[in-house]
């Protein structure tokens, strides 16, 4: 399911327009970046746990196990931030 799908659910379960519907898809998508960005945990009980993880930097390339990336002279992957998802039990 895309954006457009979700906001057509949000409108016809809701008997809200599109316009409306979209704006609060939009509104909820937001709030949850805004927290992932202050380095919030997001849980919304029935959909998931939404996180920041930080990731180290890595020698060589996109692989740890694997020599051929630092054979073949990649540069190696810097320390980043990643947004991660544990989806509820369905």
């Amino acid at each position: 399911m895309n954006q457009s799908e979700l906001i057509e659910k949000v409108a016809q379960a809701t008997q809200l327009n599109q316009a409306a519907a979209g704006q609060a898809v939009k509104a909820v998508v937001n709030a949850i970046l805004d927290a992932l960005i202050a380095g919030d945990a997001v849980r919304v009980s029935g959909l998931g746990t939404f996180n920041v993880a930080e990731r180290p930097a890595r020698e060589g390339g996109s692989s740890p196990s694997s020599m051929l990336t630092a054979l073949a002279g990649l540069r190696p992957r810097e320390p980043r931030r990643i947004a991660c998802s544990i989806s509820s039990k369905v």
